[in-house]
């Protein structure tokens, strides 16, 4: 299954049609909000972008669908089909305290790859981020006790189970239940 929105496949076959193929790099940052006053955050997440980006392909049932919306051209479809991500990642350490407007992760990438992986790369951080930074938090005024991370009884998923434990872990918990 595919993780994208529909607009990054709009814009990717937009720059494709236009020979739109030049290195591009984005920067992934916390945005500063004046009403959210969080003074730091623990930066986490990496894992899961890499491991997704890693594992991008259209399949044929893929292509399939998105030729049935009736949005893309033949030509743009069999440049999915053999699509990777081949660009680089650089990023800061996972367990790092972070500020709003810090560049954390930086993707260089041919235009339309870079494009690809936007909302990947957000939702690939954003509940880790806050696992992890409202971990640090407890710990923080926790005078020293042990912490342990008790979320699988209650989560959304056994993905988010296991993304809130290792964010709980990277922040300084000794153990999950």
């Amino acid at each position: 299954m595919l993780f994208v929105d529909l607009y990054e496949l709009t814009m990717m076959q937009s720059y494709f049609l236009a020979g739109e193929n030049k290195e591009a790099v984005f920067d992934f940052y916390i945005r500063y909000r004046e009403n959210i006053p969080r003074r730091f955050y623990v930066f986490c997440g990496l894992e899961y972008l890499l491991e997704s980006i890693e594992n991008i392909r259209f399949s044929k049932e893929d292509i399939e669908y998105l030729k049935g919306l009736g949005l893309f051209k033949k030509e743009f479809l069999e440049y999915l089909g053999d699509f990777r991500f081949r660009g680089s990642i650089y990023s800061i350490d996972e367990g790092r305290i972070v500020f709003p407007e810090e560049p954390l992760v930086e993707v260089c990438a041919a235009l339309p790859e870079a494009q690809f992986i936007e909302t990947l790369l957000i939702n690939s951080f954003q509940f880790p981020i806050l696992s992890a930074t409202k971990s640090a938090r407890c710990l923080a005024v926790s005078q020293g006790k042990t912490l342990v991370e008790f979320g699988a009884r209650r989560a959304h998923s056994t993905l988010s189970a296991e993304i809130a434990a290792r964010s709980a872990y990277i922040a300084g918990f000794s153990g999950t239940s």
